[in-house]
């Protein structure tokens, strides 16, 4: 199971990659919002297959990942009324910080690597376009 995760993850992860480096639009967003709406879908199915799979076991390494994964690409959501963020809830925004915040509760990682998924959170109410 751990193989298969890891490989549709990677497929995800590299389908995002592209997407980013298509271009942004004039507000700074990714372009291809489509595509991004497309590997999140992915992610999502890879993330609710690895807790399935993984529930219960110790080395969650690639769980860790999906979680940060996911939390990139909803960070790229294009958000209506960025300037309005929070007052005008962003759900990109929302998402963004739940996966971090689950990411950061499972990582082994120092926090000098963890630095801008802790700034994220550590700022609830500043709106960050990941793009």
């Amino acid at each position: 199971h751990t193989n298969y995760i890891s490989y549709t993850q990677a497929f995800w992860v590299q389908r995002l990659e592209r997407a980013v480096s298509r271009g942004k639009d004039a507000a700074g967003f990714i372009s291809e919002q489509a595509e991004l709406q497309k590997v999140i879908k992915g992610l999502e199915q890879v993330l609710d297959m690895a807790e399935r799979a993984l529930e219960g076991k110790q080395d969650v390494k690639v769980l860790e990942d999906i979680y940060r994964n996911l939390g990139i690409a909803y960070g790229r959501l294009k958000c209506p009324h960025p300037e309005l963020y929070p007052k005008v809830d962003c759900l990109g925004q929302t998402k963004m910080r739940a996966m971090f915040r689950e990411y950061l509760r499972r990582t082994q990682k120092p926090r000098s690597e963890v630095a801008t998924e802790q700034i994220v959170l550590d700022n609830p109410d500043k709106f960050v376009n990941l793009a």
